[in-house]
């Protein structure tokens, strides 16, 4: 027999601005075939994922069969046709949001095309229970839970979306994790060969694949640990700039306020003191 789950947001907080979750659930189909067909669409964004079994999906073009990890993500107003097939123990998780800051978030974690293939995500079954748990019971605090569930489970989904495209032997930024973890610890002077032999690499070999697996080079890395250290440090502690600069292993304070002002536009004190 087939099973449904759902539960939802009674009121509508009318905040265009605003991020939230209107509804949850999940279909268990093992009997027949359900279907959704909405023409117009829904007036926020739908999320499908298959955790078990396949669904023939479309937003009007020609149809294709989402399977075991996959995840879906409908547009407010695109043309939604599902058929959720029928097969033993297959589990299906849908779930609506609303609210322009959808927009800004979907975009940042690179989910804006109208659907998305991702390896299983073990994590994604206990968020969803997680968030139809929050709707159903609506406690204090349920709306800004479920925000916060919605962003995980989208950053999650997003990762393996892009992981999927990395060699098979594993996420290529992995082989670099020895190196991030010494950048944070290590000051501005740091030679890139010690990064580079914790990562069993010549110098050159190690730039031009931390290059091509982060995005931005080793210097520039390092350059933003540092930056973002002596932000902290100007903005939580009343310690001099001059002693700010030695802590991060800058021998002369006007290198490092050269330094500083290069990255941010102002100096250390004009920094300091417009937090102040």
């Amino acid at each position: 027999m087939n099973r449904y789950c759902g539960a939802y947001r009674f009121d509508d907080p009318c905040e265009d601005g605003a991020l939230y979750v209107s509804g949850a659930g999940n279909y268990n189909i093992t009997d027949s075939d359900y279907k959704i067909c909405r023409p117009r669409g829904t007036k926020g964004h739908f999320l499908v994922y298959v955790q078990r079994g396949a669904a023939t999906v479309s937003d009007g073009s020609s149809p294709f069969t989402l399977t075991d990890g996959g995840f879906l993500l409908y547009a407010p107003g695109s043309p939604q046709y599902i058929t959720f097939g029928a097969a033993d123990n297959a589990i299906y998780y849908w779930l609506h949001f609303k609210g322009d800051a959808a927009r800004a978030l979907l975009a940042s974690l690179g989910l804006t095309q109208f659907c998305f293939f991702a390896e299983k995500t073990k994590e994604a079954p206990g968020i969803f229970g997680e968030i139809i748990a929050e709707l159903q019971y609506h406690r204090q605090g349920y709306d800004m839970l479920c925000c916060s569930l919605l962003i995980r489970l989208l950053t999650l989904l997003s990762r393996n979306r892009s992981d999927r495209n990395l060699p098979r032997t594993g996420n290529r930024k992995d082989v670099f994790r020895p190196a991030i973890e010494a950048m944070y610890a290590a000051d501005i002077h740091t030679p890139i060969e010690r990064f580079a032999a914790l990562c069993f690499m010549s110098k050159y070999r190690f730039i031009h694949s931390f290059t091509e697996a982060m995005g931005i080079s080793p210097h520039n890395y390092q350059s933003k640990i540092v930056l973002h250290r002596a932000q902290e440090l100007l903005a939580d502690t009343d310690a001099p700039v001059s002693d700010i600069a030695i802590r991060l292993g800058f021998n002369d304070v006007y290198y490092f306020s050269r330094f500083f002002k290069k990255h941010t536009g102002v100096s250390p004190l004009a920094y300091r003191k417009k937090l102040r």
